[in-house]
């Protein structure tokens, strides 16, 4: 495919520890500045207590609380993404053709929140009180299959779950089913909701989350990141379908790809040798070369291994002074939701002409190829945006955008 023909992305929509909408998330990644940390109640058991959570009860009251309660939080919030973004996209579900429409997100955990609640519930009161929704809210496919019957959408209808890159796996896939012509549209992107306190000592274990709260991406003294929850839904069309419609493009879906370093189930491979793979793909995709990426937007955990690893990937690729950005200091690390949280955020920098940059103090890792950049919000055409992720298990993705 060439970058001009890949499909559009016509709306956005996110909620996330800045709040619901994608105004709110952008102007968390513009300010500048770590958010304070914040001590997690449900976690005050645990040495890590820090998360980045949606604020209380915004999901609810947009959703109702009938609704929320039949969904785990996860659907909850890609639910809410996914109204904001076809109201973005000036579409009504009433009125559409659902047979052409699919459904494509991602998760890593999936319904963990209902799993944790519903094993209590086993264990204090005996199996009369598991509910009969446990299976409904706590499925990783749900998230799709709720979407797809929220809004009447019947064509392709699936999950990917690829770890912390399912979120832009989605993406990847949303647009090959655009491309091959399965659908006209498709709803797309990544949500996960895993804040429970096993899952944040399984991850405290393996030494990725920042002791102090504070993730530092890219710097010498890095330690790990700040888990969050967090969904961003993307719209994508086929371009005459867009056209037909008169929709407004926000961006296009140039090139993507895909590839395992099948080097180790948590730490990622140290050259950063699948990533770059991974890139090459996306750039051989768009039929594209390293010269006309403008921008990274890095995966940037701020883990010392995925840290060294990614940055020897773009620097192999793209040169050492391409420039790179990353949102996790500012929005957390939503895991299968990041990378589609990474994608809606540099779509917006481009529709902008801005780029956020790393919080200020920022001190560069001199070990690493790379500079990020740093020194607050700036102005910046963007024509070609990277997006990054890498998973545990393996999972490398790059996602190329290009403007309109």
């Amino acid at each position: 495919m060439t970058s001009t023909d890949g499909p559009l992305v016509t709306g956005l929509g996110m909620a996330t520890r800045a709040g619901l909408g994608t105004a709110a998330a952008w102007a968390a990644a513009a300010a500048g500045a770590n958010p304070a940390p914040v001590a997690d109640p449900t976690l005050t058991r645990l040495p890590w207590p820090y998360t980045h959570r949606v604020p209380h009860g915004l999901v609810e009251q947009a959703l109702g609380t009938a609704e929320s309660w039949r969904h785990d939080r996860f659907t909850q919030l890609a639910l809410v993404a996914a109204t904001e973004a076809l109201a973005d996209a000036g579409l009504d579900p009433a009125h559409w053709t659902g047979d052409r429409v699919g459904v494509v997100c991602g998760t890593a955990f999936g319904g963990v929140t209902t799993i944790t609640e519903q094993q209590h519930e086993l264990d204090a009161s005996g199996s009369r009180f598991v509910s009969p929704y446990l299976l409904p809210k706590s499925m990783p496919n749900m998230v799709a299959g709720i979407l797809a019957l929220t809004f009447g959408a019947r064509g392709p209808c699936l999950v990917t779950a690829s770890a912390s890159a399912s979120g832009l796996t989605a993406i990847g896939v949303a647009a090959a089913f655009l491309r091959s012509g399965a659908c006209d549209l498709v709803l797309t992107g990544g949500a996960d909701s895993a804040l429970t306190p096993l899952c944040i000592a399984g991850l405290g274990q393996i030494n990725v989350l920042a002791p102090d709260g504070i993730c530092r991406p890219f710097s010498p003294d890095r330690a790990g990141f700040v888990p969050a929850e967090g969904a961003a839904i993307l719209v994508l069309e086929r371009p005459d379908h867009a056209r037909a419609r008169g929709a407004r493009p926000l961006a296009r879906v140039a090139g993507f790809g895909s590839t395992a370093d099948a080097h180790h189930p948590l730490m990622p491979e140290p050259a950063g040798a699948g990533l770059a793979a991974a890139i090459r793909a996306a750039l051989h995709d768009a039929e594209a070369v390293p010269e006309q990426i403008d921008l990274v937007h890095a995966h940037g955990t701020g883990t010392p291994a995925g840290d060294a690893a990614e940055a020897r990937a773009i620097a192999a690729v793209l040169g050492p002074d391409v420039p790179v950005t990353t949102a996790k200091p500012y929005i957390g690390h939503a895991f299968g939701a990041s990378g589609a949280i990474s994608a809606a955020l540099a779509i917006l920098g481009m529709t902008r002409s801005e780029t956020f940059t790393l919080p200020d103090p920022f001190t560069p890792d001199p070990a690493l190829p790379v500079i990020p950049l740093s020194g607050g919000l700036r102005p910046h055409h963007v024509r070609s945006a990277l997006c990054q992720a890498i998973g545990f298990g393996g999972h490398n993705t790059a996602l190329l955008l290009t403007e309109i």
